[in-house]
């Protein structure tokens, strides 16, 4: 008697094969057009997670990266500020020399004031709440001033306003620095944050070609083998058809 089941049953299995087959490729085809080896939360589940907890991290520092920049920025303005400043400080103690000295009349000595006074206004504008100490006293009609005023009380006010003005320079100078080396910090973490989610989502583009090369091959094999299969099961049923015809 004639069997034609163990054909039809490899039939079934070369079909699942060439399945297997096409969906390896179609897995590999993916892979090397996105270059990465998790697309689907099925492809990966824990390693989606991980990516994902990654992503947030780095998104996160390079938030806190964008911030301490800013900082960072905004110490040096203002120590560039506090640098005006103090050059302003200086030529101020420059004025009450030469208001003080025996050679400047009255003319000059008004013209110094004024300039005094306008520099000592600018202080407001370049470092709000810096505590510049008397300043105020070196105005016209103050104690310091310097049309009639006490010129070493002047000086000493001067003297105080630039240290303090120091401080706030070094103050700023401290901040800046921490601020840059946690940059780095920051600048640091987000590199190896980076390095981690390619290793963890990004596809291995050698393998996944090898991959993709040897679904094709068996795919191919497959086909060829279905096709010679079904042909013989052809083959056996029109033979059984013809013996059941002479039979008659």
């Amino acid at each position: 008697m004639l069997s034609v089941s163990p054909s039809a049953g490899l039939s079934t299995s070369l079909m699942h094969q060439r399945r297997r087959n096409m969906n390896q490729m179609s897995v590999s085809l993916e892979r090397l057009s996105t270059g990465k080896r998790i697309n689907h939360a099925k492809d990966d589940p824990a390693g989606l997670i991980a990516a994902e907890q990654l992503r947030g991290e780095i998104t996160d520092k390079k938030a806190l990266l964008k911030v301490s920049q800013y900082e960072q920025f905004a110490f040096w303005e203002r120590e560039s500020r506090l640098s005006l400043v103090q050059r302003g400080l200086n030529d101020l103690g420059g004025a009450v020399i030469e208001s003080a000295g025996t050679l400047a009349n009255e003319l000059q000595r008004q013209a110094l004031q004024q300039s005094a006074e306008a520099t000592i206004n600018s202080f407001n504008r370049l470092a709000p709440g810096v505590a510049l100490g008397g300043l105020y006293e070196l105005a016209n009609g103050g104690a310091a001033n310097l049309v009639d005023g006490d010129s070493l009380l002047a000086q000493q006010i001067i003297d105080d306003a630039n240290r303090s003005t120091l401080i706030g320079r070094a103050t700023v100078a401290a901040d800046a620095r921490y601020s840059d080396y946690e940059q780095r910090l920051l600048e640091d973490q987000i590199v190896i944050a980076t390095e981690t989610l390619s290793m963890v989502e990004d596809a291995d583009f050698a393998a996944e070609a090898s991959s993709l090369l040897q679904g094709q091959v068996l795919a191919q094999a497959s086909n060829a083998a279905l096709q010679y299969a079904q042909q013989s099961h052809a083959e056996a049923i029109s033979e059984l058809l013809d013996r059941i015809d002479l039979k008659r």
